[in-house]
């Protein structure tokens, strides 16, 4: 009887970090990307490949098309189920999947399983993290950009403390197989599988994702080459910059605080601050976890490799790595979950009561709110929604005139957004 009055509040506390921590979750990327919401713009690759590819009619094999060679099979899927939507709802539903899969890959942090390595500030805090505004708004409004979010939820579902059980079990394979053929860089999660503490947790999870990625690269390569662009002489002077200061130093002051130290102080300062923040990190994060279980320091040093192995990977394979636009964003966004993530694991696991743990998310939200006024050029609405209104209603009448829909045309102009015209 002792021990079920101590396990229902114990439970009813579990469920109520959750409730909160999902509604806080959405609340925050709500508030971020509402004035999309109102007036989509269809960026990128949501107006020039996903919208045509899925438009005139729903063909799951389409989602398994390769782009650059490289195949987003999440970001297809959700475009796909958005087409299915009346023609006007399209553009504003992918801003609304683009949120979803962010609130989906931080609140797999909250699952109850994660309370046994982490107390509710930690847990809690570390979920907020994608919430915070640490990328662009692309990172929140943009399907061909939510593939990164669908990336760290399949980290986290490869991390996760314990074995599901019966249908969950199933349910969690599927839903590892389809992450790993949403990213080309879910390869990198693979060698994570050497650890023996997180592949004795369930060794079934490992064998999935093991098949998935090797399928993946067969399929894509052998379907179109992967357009990889070097930057010849160049990707470890870039991997250096992204890792100090697009990932290190903007994760902590925002791009106008890595902005106002370059000129004030020059590049090398940038990257002295860098290395503060990466060598404070590690620092106090291992005297704050030393005496913890070790499956969370295990973790801790899995979610830091991965995230410097995505930043190195990009450097070396992508030449657009570099740069300020809210586009290059993507290449860095990991690492700057990776560095607040591992931050808020160690504040609340290191001051575990109930006011110090308060204290911890407040200011947390401090910081957000720093970094939202700093990035805040990273959130300006752009100009053309107007146009993609009409493009709406000039697709619903063609639609009614045709009796269906037809395929369509994409012209990429040199301002965006994407322009698209029935064929």
């Amino acid at each position: 009887m002792a021990a079920e009055s101590q396990h229902g509040p114990r439970a009813g506390a579990e469920r109520w970090v959750r409730w909160l921590g999902m509604a806080a979750i959405a609340g925050c990327v709500a508030w971020q990307t509402w004035p999309w919401l109102g007036e989509p713009l269809l960026p990128f690759e949501d107006g020039a490949v996903l919208l045509p590819r899925h438009y005139a009619r729903f063909d799951l094999l389409r989602c398994f098309d390769s782009y650059a060679g490289y195949i987003a099979f999440g970001s297809n899927l959700l475009a796909a189920l958005c087409c299915l939507l009346p023609t006007t709802w399209i553009a504003t539903a992918f801003v609304v999947a683009a949120a979803a899969a962010t609130v989906a890959a931080a609140s797999a942090m909250l699952h109850p399983a994660w309370r046994r390595l982490l107390p509710p500030a930690a847990q809690l805090g570390g979920a907020l993290v994608l919430a915070m505004p640490i990328g662009s708004y692309l990172m929140l409004t943009s399907l061909g950009y939510a593939q990164w979010a669908l990336l760290w939820w399949l980290l986290i579902c490869m991390l996760h403390p314990a074995r599901r059980q019966g249908i969950a079990r199933a349910g969690e394979s599927l839903l590892v197989a389809a992450l790993a053929w949403s990213h080309p860089l879910a390869v990198l999660i693979v060698p994570l599988s050497a650890v023996p503490s997180l592949r004795r947790v369930d060794p079934l999870r490992w064998l999935v994702l093991g098949v998935a990625v090797a399928g993946y690269w067969v399929l894509g390569l052998s379907r179109e080459p992967l357009d990889l662009q070097p930057i010849p002489g160049g990707g470890a002077a870039a991997a250096i910059e992204l890792l100090m200061g697009a990932g290190a130093v903007q994760a902590v002051i925002g791009a106008a605080g890595r902005a106002w130290l370059q000129v004030h102080c020059g590049a090398w300062c940038v990257f002295v601050a860098g290395g503060v923040v990466l060598g404070g990190l590690a620092w106090g994060s291992s005297r704050a976890l030393r005496s913890v279980d070790r499956a969370l320091r295990v973790r801790v040093v899995a979610v830091a490799w991965f995230a410097v192995a995505v930043v190195v990977a990009s450097a070396f394979s992508r030449r657009a790595a570099g740069g300020g636009a809210g586009w290059f964003v993507r290449y860095v966004w990991l690492l700057r979950v990776a560095v607040l993530l591992i931050a808020a694991w160690a504040a609340g696991t290191r001051w575990r009561g109930r006011l110090a743990g308060t204290a911890v998310l407040v200011v947390q939200l401090l910081l957000a709110a720093l970094l939202w006024r700093s990035n805040r050029d990273y959130y300006v609405h752009s100009a053309g929604a107007e146009r993609i209104r009409m493009l709406g209603d000039e697709l619903a009448a063609q639609e009614e005139r045709r009796g269906g829909r037809a395929q369509v045309e994409v012209a990429v102009p040199r301002d965006p957004p994407i322009l698209i015209r029935p064929r």
